[in-house]
């Protein structure tokens, strides 16, 4: 995917559909024994998902850049405010790490971190399949991004409270 700004749009989009196919998948998030991911990091991992490249082109003029930003993980997770090991904390580490075992490069004296946690992983995941050609995440052209990934993030977050009046109604 090498083709400036416009596809890092395309690309997360991809990534934000891919994330939301592992949230349904318990093979996945680990539902299939008692520890499997909570609310918040399903949460977590979609604004991951959507934060995750959002530096890719650098700080200055993205529109201008012509190359990625090797640091591009680093950057995105410096803008995002600090909690003190909350949520936000998390959600850098997992932006931090998303290049997975790619966290060196001859042309940057950066080293990235290696992802540690579940989501870190989904998202690593997710970001290597929707980089691949082989690997295609149909979606409808004619809308704009922003109202994609409401609708991928709205289905989400329905599918996400029908689950949870399932649970309560299994409960009684």
């Amino acid at each position: 995917e090498r083709g400036g700004i416009e596809t890092v749009y395309q690309h997360t989009q991809r990534v934000v559909a891919i994330a939301v196919i592992f949230l349904g998948n318990p093979v996945c998030t680990g539902d299939t024994n008692e520890k499997g991911l909570s609310s918040d990091e399903r949460d977590m991992l979609i604004a991951s998902a959507i934060l995750h490249d959002s530096c890719k082109y650098g700080l200055d003029d993205p529109a201008k850049e012509k190359y990625t930003k090797f640091e591009h993980p680093i950057l995105v997770a410096n803008l995002l405010p600090s909690d003190n090991g909350g949520y936000w904390d998390r959600i850098c580490k997992t932006v931090a790490s998303h290049s997975g075992s790619w966290n060196t490069s001859k042309y940057s004296d950066a080293e990235l971190p290696l992802p540690k946690t579940r989501i870190q992983f989904l998202l690593h995941q997710a970001d290597y399949l929707a980089s691949r050609k082989n690997v295609q995440v149909y979606t409808c052209k004619s809308r704009g991004l922003i109202t994609r990934l409401r609708e991928a993030i709205a289905g989400w977050w329905t599918d996400r409270k029908i689950s949870r009046k399932q649970k309560h109604k299994q409960q009684k």
